[in-house]
């Protein structure tokens, strides 16, 4: 095991110098005549200090030859971009680990919940673990299952117990996972710049290490933050980048969701035939891997290409199916997405009724979680159905709200413009006095 050869190269490098000191000192003491018995000490330990220097070198030599097993991993996040988590390995390399534990049963069975997307389990399990031990791997990945389940407030707790343990520890490779875990936060709580920036201290890190799996994660999560402000051809570079670089290092989950993002990309330049090649080409990679929430983000960008087509059908049948594999997952995030779209749809039918069932259902989940973005979209969902329904205030009040949530967000998008379109005019046919019967 890595961690006990390191024990021993350790040793055998200080008994190696304890040996070299040793005869240093003997072949001084030996020049005094009472002392003359110690000549014979410095060749002994000189030679005992050859073998142990020949044994730290060959364990040098053997620890860079042998395959590393992983401590990170990549993990789907709620959207188009990726988690980080620790293997079982890591769990397994801890000081002072000792197989069958409680602590151990307990990581294992969030391992197996996570990897079926029952992430509310996953949870448990992992605070289980967490509270018999705690440690660096279990923090990491009860991090990631508090993200996927939208519990945004307790992630963000355990984010940032789990790095102040890692900068004691001095454990750099967990501190960029932490830091790439709070972007991916910072991205579904709406709050943009502090994501940014702990995406950016990820990929610091990430570089420092020369993981390149984890600088292509994180640039992943950084071209996501560009989408959400607007910023499409920036984040289309990043993921063009991404993509190259997940298939030198044949990382399937990473192309699938980066083939998503791209998709979105061709999407918000109305190339909808574009978009709807790279998201099945996303589903087909998430299908093969058993991904339920990969698949779930896949369907959910499938119904909207149908959607912006004009496909009223396709697209709710198609939205439909997502949401009910976010349900099955536990993610909120995803099932208040999937809300919201179908809303849409009942929306452009004129099933205004239905369609403010959905995204007030939406809203309310995005209230829960904390994510402002989502409370943005929603409001302006429900404002722009109040004006239909000539509910003129009403729509004011949401539009207003949403507006407030985007700037303070940072967002510069589509959603942004949309709102402040709709104020400008509502304000406008608010202050216009009634037109007059005639009589």
């Amino acid at each position: 095991m890595v961690f006990r050869s390191a024990v021993f190269r350790t040793l055998f490098r200080n008994l190696a110098w304890a040996g070299l000191a040793l005869a240093l000192l003997c072949w001084g003491l030996g020049v005094v005549e009472i002392l003359r018995f110690l000549h014979a000490i410095p060749e002994l330990a000189l030679t005992g200090a050859g073998i142990c220097l020949a044994l730290y070198a060959l364990l040098r030599v053997w620890e860079e030859a042998r395959p590393k097993a992983r401590v990170l991993c990549s993990a789907q996040g709620p959207g188009g971009e990726l988690l980080q988590k620790a293997t079982l390995h890591a769990f397994r390399e801890q000081q002072n680990y000792r197989a069958g534990q409680d602590e151990e049963t307990f990581f294992l069975r969030g391992e197996q919940s996570f990897g079926d997307c029952r992430f509310a389990d996953a949870t448990k399990y992992y605070q289980q673990s967490l509270d018999i031990r705690s440690s660096l791997p279990v923090c990491l990945n009860l991090s990631a299952a508090l993200i996927n389940a939208a519990h945004f407030d307790q992630a963000g707790e355990t984010l940032q117990l789990g790095l102040q343990q890692a900068r004691r520890q001095q454990r750099r490779d967990y501190e960029a996972a932490f830091h790439a875990n709070l972007g991916v936060l910072g991205l579904h709580r709406g709050k943009l710049e502090p994501g940014r920036q702990a995406t950016e201290e990820a990929l610091d890190l990430f570089t420092k290490l020369k993981d390149t799996r984890g600088e292509a994660d994180a640039l992943l999560v950084l071209g996501s933050i560009h989408a959400r402000r607007g910023e499409w051809e920036e984040a289309a570079r990043l993921y063009r980048a991404v993509l190259k670089t997940y298939e030198k290092i044949d990382h399937p989950l990473g192309r699938a969701n980066v083939l998503a993002d791209l998709g979105n990309a061709r999407l918000h330049q109305e190339e909808y035939d574009e978009a709807l090649l790279h998201y099945r080409a996303a589903l087909t990679l998430h299908e093969g891997q058993g991904n339920t929430l990969g698949k779930a983000n896949a369907l959910t960008n499938i119904g909207v290409a149908h959607f912006r087509r004009g496909q009223l059908e396709e697209a709710r049948h198609t939205y439909e199916a997502a949401l009910d594999l976010h349900r099955q997952a536990g993610a909120l995030a995803g099932e208040a997405g999937a809300q919201a779209n179908i809303g849409t749809v009942f929306f452009r039918e004129g099933k205004l009724e239905e369609a403010l069932n959905c995204f007030q259902a939406a809203l309310k989940i995005h209230q829960e979680t904390g994510d402002a973005l989502g409370r943005a979209s929603a409001l302006t969902n429900i404002g722009s159905l109040f004006a239909r329904q000539r509910r003129f205030q009403e729509a004011l009040d949401s539009l207003e709200q949403a507006r407030i949530l985007y700037r303070e967000a940072g967002g510069r998008g589509r959603g942004l413009e949309a709102v402040e379109k709709l104020v400008a005019r509502l304000r406008r046919r608010l202050a216009s006095p009634p037109a007059k019967r005639k009589s």
